[in-house]
């Protein structure tokens, strides 16, 4: 079966459903980990299934799916505003004009996270420094941003009416898009081999020889700077 191409109008819509997609599923396993496996649900206590003690495992697991829900939902707007703000000169142009205008109370719906990007940019993506190169980590609650799985249905719902809007009025594209999707996911997966056991542990021991290598240079110079500055403070 030789390999479709598809046009820059159905590899948006393409992105655009896969992400959709994601998102989704974020939110599904977060109500499924909340309903049958957190230390708090009744299935999980009712289970033979050791607690998971003072470890914040069920916080940590949430945070996980959270975050990269949040990094997913720019990551469909970027696209979105890409898609939508670029004229290409095509015969899509004001059709595409028209669909970015009837969205709008949609995309409003987002909108209302106004720190959807900076939180992306400032916390999950670039060392946790804002905007003035200050530690954000600690400001994390201040941060407009989805925290709820009922905040992040909202934020799903905008995206879900953004996109059926959008695939309602291509629906030849959207159709070719799907058909590539499915091509593409229905190929053997492109991937490196996995590290064996063996391998790990020599990658770790080649670590550890290295840092033995160095480390003694450290009160190396902590003893000869600090002789330096005793000397020159007589």
């Amino acid at each position: 079966m030789s390999k479709l191409k598809w046009s820059a109008l159905e590899e948006s819509i393409g992105i655009l459903i896969s992400l959709y997609s994601s998102l989704d599923q974020k939110i599904l396993s977060m109500i499924y980990y909340e309903d049958y496996l957190a230390d708090d649900s009744s299935p999980f206590q009712k289970s033979n299934i050791p607690s998971k003690g003072t470890e914040p495992i069920d916080a940590t697991i949430m945070d996980a799916m959270r975050f990269q829900f949040l990094i997913e939902v720019c990551s469909f707007l970027d696209e979105w505003d890409k898609f939508t703000g670029v004229r290409t000169n095509s015969e899509f142009d004001s059709k595409i004009k028209i669909i970015k205008q009837g969205v709008k109370s949609a995309r409003k719906g987002i909108r209302y996270f106004s720190d959807l990007k900076n939180f992306r940019n400032e916390v999950l993506a670039h060392n946790y420094r804002d905007s003035k190169k200050e530690y954000s980590l600690n400001k994390i609650a201040s941060y407009n941003v989805p925290n709820s799985i009922s905040e992040m249905a909202l934020v799903l719902y905008s995206v879900k009416r953004m996109l059926d809007i959008l695939i309602t009025n291509f629906p030849e594209e959207y159709a070719h898009a799907h058909q590539i999707l499915l091509q593409e996911f229905g190929s053997p997966p492109v991937s490196r081999e996995i590290l064996n056991e063996e391998k790990i542990m020599g990658i770790i021991q080649e670590i550890e020889d290295g840092i033995e290598d160095r480390i003694f240079d450290i009160p190396k110079y902590d003893i000869v700077t600090n002789l330096a500055e005793s000397l020159n403070s007589k």
